[in-house]
């Protein structure tokens, strides 16, 4: 069998022109069949096809996938007296073919197409850098930038947002296959998705310069979160409050407390100041105006910003009345006595992204196991948006904890006066983190900070050829939920709604990054999810990449020598450069497969054939005595 490379590389050898591949094909075919050898002709790059006659090289193969041309080898080696090969041996996908053909037996006669030093490229192999920073933190990006070709030349590594020129640095590269690095400092300042894009000068020797080019994204967070805590009366709440709110990253606080003749400090400070949340506890501890209620409802919707509600001792349902509409609730007809009564967490609770850290924590979340809390409000909600996630379980169970998501405003509510009470009497037991984990995930919550905001995965680049190594790597916040050791992070590449691919991406603790990687396959643009699942917690992440024609081997055009000449030693065959294809014919002798058939028949197993030799001989015995022959 002969098979001759059909892949793109093929075509840039720059002292073997295509027509004279093509002409040197077919002299050594002619020469070959003069000596009588049956031969059949296949093409290959990324698949294998047969060929009638003298194979025409086009080089038009995206890839080579040396692997499946030994996996055909080997399954035909029985029938096999030997093999042509006539590659440049520049496999860009598939598996190792040294390790395919491992104890093959089949002599390999390899054909190496091209000169031994690499053509001359420059391309940014891949970008390190942070996929999420905070606003104000410097970023460190360094760009990797590997040389082909024996290049000895000085470069121009460039860093650019959009038009805007971040810096440049001067890069000198040296060598075959070396890898340069270009490190940038910068500080951004645009909160959200930044989209940057490394490029670097090319050379006049160059043939490919798509991959002088790479781009990639960093998510700028915010640097602070502005929160206002509006105390009516101090209570056993407020301190555990300002507790959680202090160990919360990145959270500004402004506590207002309300006295005899108004707030301390006033709340002058508060109507003009924007703030992402707002906590009301214990409070009010006065009606509130009509005026006061309008300048409230515009405030919140002015700000976008979220509310929580945390009843206090002194919060009757006529004082909080004026603050029904606001979470969507309504009173309803008191059912259980003034005492405390064991909780539990409903099932809507525990799929509530709110309560995830709370779920993940592992603690016990049924009636059984959690300290009875005191009845406050008693109240039921006036829309479907509303959710009870608790309930205090009486002689018929009533909301401990509601919240709900309307057109953007999002509200959460704690209906008992005993939130402080039970920090303290959990303080020193197995459930101490109880309340710490609640507010955790209930602040990421409120504050937009969780569910796909805390996953930062980012791919190397935006754009692949065929054939070419896609890395991703990715930061989970830490108010995410998810803990590094027992998270499962996959990700699944797609083509329209076909799965093309699926890989598992693991926890490297030196970077604190989770990381993966595969191959790009067929040109075209693929969506990729990236799903992170801890117990019943599943979040993910999208996004897209495209795949272009493969111009990867254009990168690697020389003669892959040391694998031919391992594959024709593994074998037992010859490796030749071009220049000596000839040599391999008077090596090449004709051979005669023979094959040996017995076939045995057991008559006790076969009562077709007794009853045939049966028949035979009573036909023989009957014209015998027919012709007086008995």
């Amino acid at each position: 069998q002969i098979y001759v490379d059909n892949s793109v590389s093929m075509a840039y050898h720059p002292h073997q022109a295509l027509p004279s591949i093509n002409a040197g094909v077919s002299q050594l075919m002619e020469a070959v069949k003069k000596k009588n050898v049956p031969m059949e002709t296949y093409q290959f790059s990324g698949t294998v096809q047969a060929v009638q006659g003298v194979p025409e090289i086009t080089a038009t193969g995206a890839s080579t996938d040396l692997g499946v041309v030994m996996k055909q080898i080997t399954s035909q080696k029985d029938r096999l007296a030997g093999v042509i090969l006539i590659t440049d041996g520049q496999f860009t996908q598939g598996e190792d073919p040294l390790q395919e053909i491992s104890g093959l037996s089949v002599p390999f006669y390899v054909v190496g197409v091209g000169d031994t030093v690499p053509m001359v490229d420059i391309s940014l192999e891949t970008v390190e850098a942070p996929t999420v920073v905070i606003k104000g933190e410097d970023v460190d990006v360094t760009a990797v930038v590997q040389s082909s070709g024996g290049v000895s030349s000085r470069l121009t590594v460039s860093l650019y947002q959009g038009k805007k020129l971040i810096g440049s640095k001067p890069l000198q590269v040296e060598g075959t296959r070396a890898l340069t690095r270009a490190r940038f400092r910068f500080r951004p300042q645009e909160l959200g998705l930044n989209r940057y894009q490394l490029r670097v000068s090319s050379l006049e020797e160059e043939i490919n310069v798509k991959n002088n080019r790479l781009s990639f994204s960093i998510t700028v967070l915010k640097d602070r979160y502005r929160v206002a805590l509006l105390t009516g009366a101090p209570n056993f709440n407020t301190p555990v409050l300002k507790r959680y709110l202090r160990d919360y990253p990145r959270v500004e606080l402004d506590h207002y407390v309300q006295r005899e003749k108004g707030f301390q400090p006033p709340l002058k400070k508060f109507w003009t100041t924007p703030y992402e949340l707002i906590i009301l506890d214990n409070f009010p501890t006065l009606n509130l105006s009509v005026a006061w209620q309008r300048i409230f409802a515009k405030k919140i919707v002015a700000n976008q910003a979220s509310l929580i509600w945390v009843v206090g001792p002194t919060v009757t349902p006529e004082l909080g009345k004026s603050l029904f509409p606001f979470f969507h609730v309504r009173e309803m007809e008191a059912i259980l006595e003034d005492q405390r009564y064991p909780w539990y967490v409903s099932e809507t609770g525990y799929q509530w992204e709110g309560l995830a850290t709370l779920i993940n924590s592992g603690l016990p979340l049924d009636s059984g196991n959690l300290l009875p809390l005191r009845v406050g409000l008693q109240l039921e909600t006036t829309k479907e948006e509303v959710m009870p996630l608790a309930y205090l379980s009486g002689p018929i169970d009533i909301p401990l904890m509601l919240a709900g998501d309307i057109q953007g405003l999002r509200s959460f509510l704690w209906t008992s006066p005993d939130m402080g009470r039970l920090h303290y009497r959990l303080t020193g037991t197995a459930q101490a983190d109880l309340l710490y984990q609640l507010w955790q995930g209930l602040l990421t919550w409120a504050l937009r900070t969780g569910g796909d905001q805390q996953l930062y995965f980012r791919l190397n680049k935006d754009s692949y050829q065929q054939g070419e190594l896609i890395a991703v790597a990715g930061t989970l916040l830490p108010q995410s939920g998810f803990h590094p050791t027992t998270a499962e992070v996959v990700l699944t590449v797609r083509r329209d709604t076909e799965v093309v691919n699926r890989t598992e991406l693991h926890f490297n603790p030196d970077k604190g990054t989770w990381e993966g990687q595969l191959w790009a396959s067929k040109p075209g643009e693929y969506t990729y999810e990236i799903e992170v699942r801890e117990g019943q917690k599943v979040v993910s992440q999208t996004g897209y990449f495209q795949v272009q024609e493969s111009e990867i081997e254009l990168n690697r055009v020389y003669v892959n020598q040391p694998l031919l000449a391992a594959l024709a030693k593994e074998t037992g065959g010859t490796y030749v450069p071009w220049t000596s294809r000839a040599a391999i014919v008077s090596q090449i002798l004709p051979q005669t497969l023979k094959e040996s058939h017995l076939t045995i028949y057991k008559l006790n197993e076969e009562l077709w054939a007794v009853l045939l030799i049966i028949g035979l001989l009573a036909i023989e015995w009957g014209l015998r005595r027919r012709f007086g022959l008995l």
